[in-house]
C-alpha cells in the first residue's frame, strides 16, 4: 500500500524507490551477487536520471549553480570550507551570508536577499561549501563505515534485511534531487538505521 501511494505521487524518485524495493524482494530470496546489484543500480538510475540531469547538468538550475559555487568555495577555503551557516543552509539565507555577494549569487533568482528560497536546497553542495575538503573526506568515510556494516549484515542475513537496504537506497536516491543529508529527516533515518543495525547484530550474537 505504501508503494502504491509512492507511485501515485508520479515523482521519478518514487518510481525509482519502488523499483528498488521490488528488486530487493526478488533478489533477497537468494544469494546477492555483483551482477544483481549492478542491475538494481542501473534500473534505479534509469528512473531518476532525468532529475539528475536537470538538477546537476543544467547550468541554469539552482542546484547546479549551488554545486559549482560550492566547489569554488572549497578551493578558496581549503581545506576546511567556509564554516557553519555560511552557505547552502536556511540560516545562511536568513542572516544572508556574505558568500552570496562574493560569489555573485546575490542577484540570481532564488538566491537574493529578498527571495532566497533556493539557498537551503543545496544538498551535497552545502557539505562541500561549508566543510570543504576535510568535510568531504569525513562524509565519505562515514558513508563507507555504514556501507561496510550493511554489507556484513547482508552476508549474514540474506533474505532478512530488506529494511536496511531499502532505507539506504532511499537515502541514495533522495540525495540526487533533494537536501537529504543536511535535513532534519536525515536525523530520524540515522536513528532508525542504528536501531536496525543493532537488531541484526544482536541476532548474530544469539546465534553464536
Amino acid at each position: 500500500m505504501a508503494a502504491i501511494l509512492d507511485v501515485l505521487t508520479l515523482r521519478s524518485k518514487a518510481f525509482g524507490y519502488c523499483f528498488l524495493v521490488l528488486l530487493l524482494i526478488i533478489f533477497l530470496r537468494k544469494k546477492i551477487s555483483f551482477n544483481k546489484i549492478l542491475v538494481a543500480i542501473i534500473g534505479v538510475g534509469a528512473f531518476v536520471w532525468e532529475r539528475i540531469t536537470y538538477y546537476f547538468f543544467d547550468s541554469t538550475a539552482s542546484r547546479s549553480v549551488a554545486l559549482t559555487t560550492s566547489i569554488q568555495i572549497m578551493k578558496d577555503f581549503f581545506p576546511v570550507g567556509s564554516g557553519f551557516a555560511t552557505y547552502g543552509t536556511v540560516m545562511s539565507g536568513r542572516s544572508y551570508s556574505d558568500a552570496y555577494y562574493v560569489y555573485n549569487l546575490s542577484k540570481k533568482w532564488g538566491f537574493t536577499i529578498e527571495n532566497n528560497s533556493f539557498i537551503g536546497d543545496g544538498g551535497l553542495a552545502t557539505i562541500i561549501g561549508q566543510f570543504g575538503f576535510l568535510g568531504i573526506i569525513i562524509f565519505i568515510c562515514s558513508i563507507g563505515v555504514i556501507l561496510k556494516l550493511t554489507i556484513e549484515i547482508i552476508k549474514k542475513n540474506t533474505g532478512k534485511c530488506l529494511d536496511v537496504i531499502a532505507l539506504l537506497g532511499y537515502a541514495g536516491i533522495s540525495c540526487t534531487n533533494e537536501t537529504f543529508f543536511n535535513s532534519d529527516t536525515a536525523v530520524l533515518y540515522a536513528i532508525i538505521l542504528a536501531i536496525l543495525i543493532k537488531k541484526y547484530k544482536r541476532r548474530e550474537n544469539k546465534k553464536v
